[in-house]
């Protein structure tokens, strides 16, 4: 005896339309209304203090600065101490304001625009807003700051304002509607460096990424 399954399928189908229809719909429970989102409540003036514990507690560095213009003999120290040679990959010219001074890169680091090619040990990029909840830096895509350079060398090294962080994701959300104007092509948040435990349960850095992550904190005068 044959079956014809597509008349089947269809006397079928239009059985549990008829039975959907005859439902209540009273008796359709009403979706719960999702309860207020719950965080910590930090104190603003402490918010600085609370992203670098967890920030540090995520195997990254930092060091504090009051001016831009230590940034590059800081990468320099850096390199000196973490990387296997001096090329720098970097667009930050691009990211300084007009009355912001140049620049002035000590001879040993030889500095690549970007976007990086895998071929740079340092990677320096400037970061748009940090979440003190999780210690993150958050890096919005764009010719002046190319994703690239998050992932591609070695060593990070990341450009932080005081002023950009935030209390917890939400408002990182909300200050980078500000910010960017309209959505940019990748947002990276970034939590210290990669790493992976798959070989023998045993955390690895640099797994899918930088094997260090370091931050240059520019602080407000106080």
């Amino acid at each position: 005896m044959s079956i014809n399954l597509k008349r089947f399928n269809r006397i079928n189908r239009k059985k549990i339309f008829n039975k959907l229809e005859r439902v209540d719909k009273g008796a359709v429970p009403a979706i719960p209304k999702r309860p207020p989102l719950l965080h910590p409540q930090y104190d603003i003036e402490s918010l600085t203090d609370i992203f670098l514990s967890k920030f540090s507690a995520s195997a990254a560095s930092f060091q504090s600065i009051d001016s831009l213009t230590l940034v590059p003999e800081l990468v320099l120290q850096y390199a000196e101490q973490h990387a296997s040679d001096m090329n720098v990959v970097t667009n930050i010219s691009e990211v300084l304001q007009k009355n912001e001074p140049s620049l002035l890169w000590p001879e040993p680091l030889t500095l690549h625009h970007g976007p990086a090619n895998g071929e740079q040990s340092i990677g320096l990029s400037y970061a748009d807003v940090g979440i003190a909840e999780t210690g993150s830096i958050v890096l919005i895509s764009s010719k002046k700051n190319p994703t690239s350079v998050n992932f591609l060398p070695d060593h990070h090294i990341v450009i932080l304002n005081e002023l950009d962080i935030v209390p917890n994701i939400e408002m990182m959300w909300k200050k980078l509607s500000l910010v960017a104007g309209s959505m940019p092509r990748a947002i990276n948040i970034i939590t210290g460096p990669s790493r992976t435990a798959d070989i023998e349960q045993t955390i690895q850095l640099g797994a899918h990424g930088p094997r260090s992550l370091h931050i240059l904190l520019l602080m407000e005068p106080a």
